[in-house]
């Protein structure tokens, strides 16, 4: 579906080559009609409008912040790729709720019930959990010293790894809730 999009829709849209305005007006309407493939209900709209706009926010930041490929800047450091791990993370973990809603009424409640507890609440089960798992998974790649899951350094035991992601699976198989179909089972 992305190439499908990219090759005729995106790019006979001009893509990126008639100036930064054209190419976010580009990215928005090949999103929304990515989301109106899914279904024609609204919450598949909000999804396709979602992610065009976090793709217009990433692809306008990238040009503010853009560096020389050799140059070594703040975005090399670790915390700065952890932020930009987790920001992204959440991020499309929230995207999805549209997606996965049967309806915009209830991914509107979905919402709510995870940003409506006030201090003093307990912690929504489905927070709570992904919440435990992030940490334990960030845990584990802290110690074996690097956040990137494909290049970590050969000076750590091969180990590291496969104990931070057990304890992730550990968790879910624990605590996780009972198993969902596929999400494309709809379609």
């Amino acid at each position: 579906l992305s190439r499908f999009l990219r090759d005729y829709l995106y790019i006979p849209l001009g893509g990126n080559r008639r100036g930064s305005p054209r190419t976010y007006l580009n990215i928005m309407a090949t999103m929304l009609l990515g989301g109106l493939w899914h279904g024609t209900s609204l919450h598949f709209i909000l999804w396709g409008a979602y992610h065009g706009l976090l793709l217009v926010v990433h692809k306008a930041w990238d040009s503010v912040f853009r560096f020389p490929k050799n140059s070594t800047s703040w975005r090399d450091g670790l915390t700065w790729k952890t932020i930009s791990w987790f920001v992204c993370f959440l991020s499309m973990s929230l995207g999805w709720v549209f997606f996965r809603a049967p309806d915009s009424q209830s991914a509107l409640r979905i919402f709510e019930g995870l940003f409506s507890f006030a201090l003093g609440d307990s912690i929504p089960e489905p927070m709570h959990q992904a919440m435990v798992l992030l940490g334990i998974i960030a845990l584990g790649h802290f110690a074996s010293g690097y956040v990137d899951l494909v290049n970590l350094p050969k000076r750590f035991p091969w180990w590291t790894k496969g104990i931070s992601w057990a304890l992730g699976l550990t968790i879910v198989f624990l605590f996780g809730s009972r198993p969902e179909g596929f999400i494309y089972r709809m379609f």
